[in-house]
């Protein structure tokens, strides 16, 4: 940012340095730098592949942020869910909704094959992991 400063000090109309300048300003008062914790968004780790029951913490496919949704019940394809801060309860389709831990809570990694590639020439293979990196390198180191 110190760039622009410099190069908004060689803007000879007045009027519009001004006008950068506030500009360059309001940028500065949204953006971020560095590494930023957000408290009020709640870790969670999306356990993909993971059936919805009666008491999962989920959040929608939609909304991947937030406070988890509670299963109340299940009826057929679709799902009661209610919000675990304030109680409001909705309907949902359960193809919607990804079962989530908290992070930290006890998760059980494993490796699924979901599809093979076969070499005849015997190279070495690759190996494509779908994960969380925390999860992920917990499985491999394990």
């Amino acid at each position: 940012m110190a760039r622009i400063d410099d190069l908004l000090n060689h803007v000879a109309d007045a009027h519009l340095r001004k006008q950068l300048g506030t500009a360059v300003g309001e940028i500065r008062e949204r953006r971020q730098f560095g590494i930023v914790y957000e408290s009020h968004i709640p870790e969670t780790v999306a356990l993909s592949g993971t059936s919805v029951k009666r008491g999962s913490l989920v959040l929608t496919r939609k909304r991947m942020s937030g406070d988890p949704l509670v299963v109340e019940s299940i009826n057929g394809k679709t799902a009661l869910v209610s919000c675990s801060k304030t109680g409001n309860k909705i309907s949902a389709n359960i193809e919607d909704l990804l079962v989530v831990k908290p992070f930290g809570e006890a998760v059980f990694p494993c490796l699924t094959l979901v599809s093979k590639l076969d070499r005849n020439n015997g190279s070495a293979a690759h190996v494509v992991i779908s994960a969380e990196n925390y999860h992920a390198l917990q499985l491999l180191v394990h």
